[in-house]
């Protein structure tokens, strides 16, 4: 249960700001996004970003005739359209309850490709987040269902309870081992020649990361994929070569997910993700809850 001191809600046009004694909270009604989340009087985090696409792995490539990500960014997935329908914000118990619809669309039909009712349980020292997303796309699979947030880079260390030490993802983690895992965030950066999807970590149970001094710590309420990277997607996308990847870090970068497709690579020219590992059409619900201290 999501407790804590008194908050205020208020809002305007364009933003939903949530303000207590040690917090304060901004929401963007255009994004979709928290452009600041502050607890304890640390800035913890931003984003918030429905996420559905992957940094292709050299196997997504292939020989790019009709492979996967030839056909992801045919449909769109790479360059999502975001239209946020509708956002509410009420306050009860020294809580607020904050409710976003949205909706996906990609040029050049514009069809909804997926949809997301989310809604944040806030308190003042931490968060339930429930999302029920919809996927709409009719593929035979996308890359994940989940959601992305940005740390502050001094955010640098990681623990986790779940399949390690090593990156693991649902076709590549039967020689992984269920347990506790602390590494730096740096160190979960792979290194392959084009810089792509790495660091993965499959049957988490709860994932922490540390500046030190302050936590947040994530749940699921079911087992969930994760990664925690030195490097956004963004990033990982324009880079061509490991050189080409920035040479500071501007945050860490999280994302969760509900659902993250297999890697493939019976063979590395065909697409080859078996059913069991798909990601396909259909409803996806989860919930994690982030506790700050």
């Amino acid at each position: 249960m999501i407790v804590g001191k008194p908050l205020t809600v208020s809002e305007d046009e364009n933003h939903v700001r949530i303000t207590g004694e040690e917090t304060e909270i901004i929401f963007d009604k255009k994004t979709g996004e928290f452009t600041r989340y502050q607890a304890k009087s640390v800035s913890f985090m931003t984003g918030g970003k429905d996420e559905f696409y992957r940094a292709p792995t050299g196997i997504d490539e292939g020989t790019h005739e009709s492979d996967y990500d030839d056909i992801w960014r045919a449909e769109g997935l790479d360059r999502l359209k975001k239209e946020v329908q509708s956002v509410s914000a009420v306050s009860a118990e020294n809580q607020v309850l904050l409710e976003v619809q949205a909706s996906y669309t990609a040029e050049p039909d514009n069809a909804v490709l997926f949809t997301a009712h989310t809604l944040y349980r806030i308190g003042s020292e931490g968060m339930e987040l429930k999302n029920e997303v919809t996927n709409n796309s009719g593929l035979e699979t996308i890359a994940r269902v989940g959601q992305s947030f940005c740390l502050p880079a001094a955010f640098d260390t990681l623990t986790w309870y779940g399949k390690g030490p090593w990156e693991t993802y649902a076709d590549r983690k039967d020689a992984a081992f269920t347990g506790f895992y602390t590494s730096s965030v740096a160190e979960q950066h792979v290194p392959f020649v084009v810089p792509c999807e790495c660091g993965g970590h499959e049957d988490t149970r709860f994932a922490i990361l540390s500046d030190g001094t302050h936590t947040v710590q994530i749940v699921g309420s079911d087992d969930f994929h994760f990664s925690a990277l030195p490097y956004s997607m963004a990033e990982y996308r324009k880079a061509a070569y490991e050189e080409e990847l920035p040479e500071h870090t501007t945050g860490t970068w999280l994302i969760l997910d509900a659902a993250h497709a297999g890697l493939g690579g019976d063979t590395g020219w065909t697409k080859n993700i078996h059913p069991e590992y798909r990601v396909c059409k259909g409803r996806y619900s989860y919930t994690f809850r982030f506790h700050f201290a």
